[in-house]
């Protein structure tokens, strides 16, 4: 017979796991419209077996979990109580689905999440539509709301470097509702912001070489020369288009003097390439991409009921791209800002108790830039990303489909700053420059 060498001791405890507090209670049940005898707590049976040795003692530990089932607002009919158990009880089961992917970070990870996490890459910032966000390096402390003097653009910050060397970067404001963040990338046409600088910065640098008519295009994430026929095409959409907005032309000249009176951008031509510029604008409005530049939908404005296509992100080959949105061809910081005002008027908003014009959406403009040499074209790619502010229910009184939206635009931050953090985290331990963040409710920049 063998002869045991050691003591064993079992140690078991259940836990229950009950909005956001752990107890030793008994288990948590209660009757919705699909179950009438419906869990409302994540439970967790431990088995601890600790064996003594002479001198020294071994844990193994077994845990049991039986997890509270995900549960569809419009299915189970919860409110009160109910309501409050079923959100924290689907928070906690996306959440325990987001991070263990996050946390392997292998190669083919990174690739996926390019900076901002897996399945971010593109903006998922609801895990569907956000894998969008390419987060490189790029720092967003140039942002100096008191002042409105935007340092961002002054050649020796971060932008303008980058705009110089032609580096692909993505600028995110972040902080609550209110707190100023579509002012500091638009501003007025006094105090420009972000994105006007970058445009008077852009065409500035690629003075001369801009190309005359829309040769070459991103088509499905890659680079295509277009026949002559689908050139046509896309100059009458461009006409049709910025024709929409001639008031902004007067206004340009106020915009351009301000901006010139603060900075002094390069001037080109910086060498002998043609350059192609190409704009892109959707938000991304409770897990569903919308295109603001198609020049058949309606505009929407105040209406965030409306209908709107959604549009797919499609994955192909290690590039991420928004299958059939429109991307409109510019040959000046004029024309582009018209684009801007343009799908700004079909954004999505609604008034709440702290904002009276609240954006219920993330909205991205995007600038592709296309530099065609000899016999190779060099893509450049700049973002411009205005996110949803974060909601404090009892503060913003939201019901309805603002409550719904709100939950939405909440998760979807969340998930970012997890994805933001483990990159950081990621590109330190491989030796990279990591991502400078920071919230827009910081005291030094509201």
């Amino acid at each position: 017979m063998n002869s045991s060498r050691s003591h064993c001791i079992f140690l078991l405890d259940v836990l229950k796991y009950y909005t956001g507090i752990i107890k030793r209670k008994k288990l948590t049940y209660a009757s919705t419209l699909i179950n009438a005898s419906s869990s409302r707590s994540h439970c967790i049976f431990l088995l601890d077996v600790l064996k003594y040795y002479t001198g020294i003692i071994k844990r193994t530990s077994y845990k049991f979990c039986d997890l509270a089932g995900s549960e569809r607002l419009d299915k189970t009919g919860n409110v009160g109580s109910r309501l409050k158990e079923a959100q924290r009880i689907n928070t906690s089961l996306m959440v325990l689905a987001v991070v263990p992917r996050f946390l392997t970070l292998t190669a083919m990870a990174l690739q996926f999440l390019n900076l901002t996490a897996m399945a971010l890459q593109f903006l998922n910032l609801t895990a569907v539509a956000l894998r969008f966000l390419t987060l490189t390096s790029v720092a967003i402390r140039f942002l100096n709301f008191t002042a409105m003097v935007i340092r961002f653009l002054n050649l020796t910050t971060c932008i303008g470097q980058k705009i110089i060397a032609e580096e692909s970067f993505t600028v995110l404001t972040y902080g609550i509702s209110g707190s100023g963040k579509t002012f500091t990338l638009l501003g007025d046409d006094h105090r420009p912001g972000i994105i006007p600088r970058s445009l008077e910065n852009l065409f500035s640098l690629y003075e001369g070489q801009i190309y005359p008519n829309p040769s070459a295009k991103l088509i499905n994430g890659q680079i295509t020369i277009l026949e002559d026929s689908a050139t046509g095409k896309e100059n009458l959409m461009r006409k049709k288009i910025l024709a929409q907005n001639l008031e902004l032309e007067s206004q340009h000249k106020s915009i351009q003097q301000c901006i010139w009176n603060e900075h002094r951008f390069p001037k080109g031509p910086i060498d002998d390439a043609h350059v192609l510029i190409w704009v892109t604008f959707v938000e991304i409005y409770n897990e569903q991409v919308r295109d603001l530049l198609d020049s058949d939908a309606p505009k929407y404005g105040v209406q965030p009921n409306a209908s709107k296509k959604n549009l797919k992100i499609i994955c192909n080959d290690g590039r991420v791209f928004i299958k059939s949105a429109t991307s409109i061809y510019v040959k000046s910081s004029l024309e582009a800002l018209k684009l801007l005002r343009y799908g700004q008027k079909k954004l999505t908003y609604a008034s709440t108790l702290i904002n009276a014009n609240s954006s219920r959406s993330h909205c991205i403009f995007l600038l592709d830039i296309l530099k065609y040499y000899t016999s190779v074209i060099k893509r450049i790619s700049y973002k411009f990303c205005d996110l949803a502010g974060s909601e404090r229910l009892d503060k913003t009184g939201n019901v309805g489909s603002r409550l719904k939206e709100a939950q939405r635009i909440n998760t979807s931050l969340m998930v970012l700053g997890i994805s933001i953090d483990i990159s950081c985290e990621y590109r330190y331990i491989r030796g990279g420059h990591s991502i400078s963040h920071f919230n827009s409710g910081d005291p030094s920049i509201s």
